[in-house]
């Protein structure tokens, strides 16, 4: 057992797990090997990746005792609590008020300050069919974020169009013979050039696209707790062109914590000691660990 004296974690680590955790010394220096905790407890060494799971892990497996005391403690008598507050309606001065102190503490507009970006998240808003008023965006941007998607919508269309007809002409064609010649009825020779040639009027992509806007707009919204993407299951039939966008919008994750934990369970899985893992092994083995829920609610 290693009989060095374990240090105390740096200040800045305030979790209270941290109690019962430390580091020790690089040999031959005064700087604390920050690779691996120890347990102050067990002396029990444990990889750090920079966060507390570990840590917390190792006490609950091996000190449950002590896992009560890290749970958060309740509030004093005099602290005030959420149940305290009441809610404020959307529209009044104080909530908006609040609402952009938020904004300016978190610098929204320094992450959004892209009008790219900008107008992505706009007609993702736009497709959702609980957010499609736009109600907190100008007049004027709402008609213009109405334009791209229906310049977006007519462009998939096309899209779509060609990547059929290029289908269509690799497919092989069979050859068929002459179709046999009819012989047209008294009633057609009198009266068919007045009621059969009738001309069909073809629309285009931009057109059909505008109609459709137009009834996705008169639709009656979604309600806030229903799901958007059985909205568009239901209705794609109504709106065949805004439904095939949509599906591009709506695919997006709204937060990229499930690629973080992604890459916080590579580093669980590439450690020190196996090093020697390739690049393909360890894809099936992220591949597994995430999906080993899936297959188990499935009863595989």
């Amino acid at each position: 057992m290693d009989e060095r004296e374990i240090q105390s974690a740096p200040s800045s680590l305030k979790a209270k797990v941290w109690r019962h955790f430390g580091f020790y010394r690089m040999p031959g220096s005064t700087a604390l090997d920050m690779t691996h905790t120890v347990c102050k407890l067990c002396k029990t060494k444990t990889k750090y990746f920079g966060s507390t799971t570990n840590a917390r892990a190792h006490i609950t497996r091996h000190h449950p005792e002590l896992s009560d005391t890290e749970q958060s403690q309740p509030p004093a008598a005099d602290q005030r609590t959420l149940q305290c507050f009441t809610k404020l309606p959307a529209n009044s001065e104080r909530a908006k008020k609040i609402t952009r102190s938020i904004a300016c503490f978190i610098d929204l507009a320094k992450r959004y300050s892209s009008a790219r970006d900008k107008r992505m998240l706009y007609s993702a808003s736009f497709l959702d069919p609980r957010f499609k008023a736009l109600p907190f965006i100008t007049e004027e941007d709402q008609l213009e974020i109405h334009a791209n998607v229906v310049a977006e919508v007519a462009a998939l269309e096309r899209q779509v169009n060609s990547e059929e007809a290029e289908v269509e002409s690799e497919t092989p064609q069979q050859e068929e013979g002459p179709a046999p010649k009819r012989r047209p009825s008294a009633l057609v020779t009198l009266l068919g050039k007045t009621f059969t040639e009738v001309s069909v009027v073809r629309t285009s992509a931009s057109s059909r696209a505008e109609e459709e806007l137009k009834k996705y707009l008169e639709a009656p919204p979604l309600s806030l707790s229903e799901n958007p993407l059985s909205w568009w299951r239901t209705h794609q039939t109504a709106f065949p062109l805004l439904a095939g966008l949509a599906k591009r919008y709506l695919c997006i994750p709204g937060t990229s914590v499930a690629a973080e934990r992604v890459f916080s369970t590579a580093g669980d899985i590439v450690t020190a000691q196996r090093s020697s893992l390739t690049p393909a092994h360890v894809d099936q083995l992220l591949f597994l660990q995430k999906n080993l829920n899936v297959a188990s609610a499935n009863g595989q």
